[in-house]
């Protein structure tokens, strides 16, 4: 039932100007109206993102990319093309693709929190970590919701403790706690910079322990234990832990 699906999935208006033959689309499959519709219209923007949209159900993301990219060559003003852009070429760890389409993006969408999310993400893979830092800076004036806040603190604190500054990489899970109180990962990497920076090790200590408690089965927070025992000089632990 080609035309029903394809009209559930939000496309009656495209088809709509193509061909208000109901007769016609029952005959058709899904990938053939497609097909058709990219043939009798080539320059609409919105047949190429129905398409990409279609084959994302699929779990065809290679070849759904392809429309979508296309569709952002013929419209860039669709917000929604970029992001499903953005997020394919992140499932598949393509950072510098990540990072591109991100900054083409934020100069249409310059007030959009997950830009600069993914943005600070990509720079951070890719061992851009002053890029990383600034983005999580910006995108944090652009969102109100606590998750998508603590996701920006613990990016940020991640690339600040890339370039071992560590204090700083301690204030910014500190203002997780204050979001969230007994984060584990915000305990923990405060645990690991204290530990790096020969900072207060025996609240260190308290921290990881916390994290693990709370989740005992994380390997890092294994290791960050570990760490804060052999700063502490308690080898003979730390061997236990590693």
């Amino acid at each position: 039932s080609g035309v029903y699906d394809l009209i559930l999935y939000g496309t009656k208006q495209t088809v709509a100007v193509f061909m208000n033959d109901a007769y016609f689309f029952k005959t058709q499959t899904p990938i053939n109206t497609l097909n058709i519709l990219v043939e009798k219209h080539p320059n609409e923007a919105k047949v190429y993102a129905v398409y990409g949209d279609y084959l994302i159900r699929k779990k065809q993301d290679e070849l759904a990319l392809k429309q979508y990219e296309k569709a952002l060559s013929l419209d860039s003003t669709k917000y929604l093309i970029w992001e499903q852009v953005i997020l394919i070429y992140n499932s598949v760890y393509d950072y510098q693709s990540v990072q591109t389409y991100c900054r083409k993006a934020l100069g249409f969408f310059p007030q959009h929190s997950a830009l600069y999310y993914f943005s600070a993400l990509s720079a951070n893979e890719l061992r851009l970590y002053d890029v990383s830092i600034q983005d999580c800076e910006i995108g944090m004036n652009f969102t109100y919701k606590p998750a998508q806040q603590i996701d920006f603190l613990l990016l940020s604190g991640k690339s600040y403790a890339s370039l071992e500054k560590y204090e700083d990489a301690i204030l910014q899970y500190e203002q997780v706690s204050y979001i969230k109180a007994n984060f584990p990962e915000a305990l923990a990497e405060q645990a690991y910079c204290m530990a790096m920076n020969n900072s207060d090790l025996a609240l260190a200590e308290q921290y990881i322990k916390s994290a693990l408690e709370l989740e005992a089965d994380n390997q890092r927070y294994y290791y960050i234990y570990a760490t804060v025992l052999q700063k502490q000089n308690n080898f003979s632990v730390a061997k236990f832990w590693i």
